[in-house]
């Protein structure tokens, strides 16, 4: 389980995702939008980990987002979902 951002290659965040399978995840982002995706950050958690505790987790990651580019990722934009 765990917390991961898509970054492109200015290193601007591009998604944020929560899943069950980080490795997986990133792996399927490489093979579909390999153009977007040319670095990952990753946050793995304990295997117990509450929902809670990964939704507080990609909250902080995306407000931090917001913060820095002043807008939600792309593709955590209801369009792109």
């Amino acid at each position: 389980k765990g917390v991961y951002a898509v970054l492109d290659e200015s290193q601007t965040v591009r998604y944020i995702g929560i899943t069950r399978k980080v490795a997986s995840c990133i792996e399927l982002h490489r093979r579909d939008v390999s153009a977007l995706t040319k670095f990952i950050k990753f946050h793995i958690t304990a295997p117990d980990a509450s929902k809670e505790e990964l939704q507080g987790l990609w909250k902080a990651w995306m407000q931090d987002a917001i913060e820095l580019t002043g807008g939600i990722p792309d593709g955590n934009m209801r369009d792109h979902i």
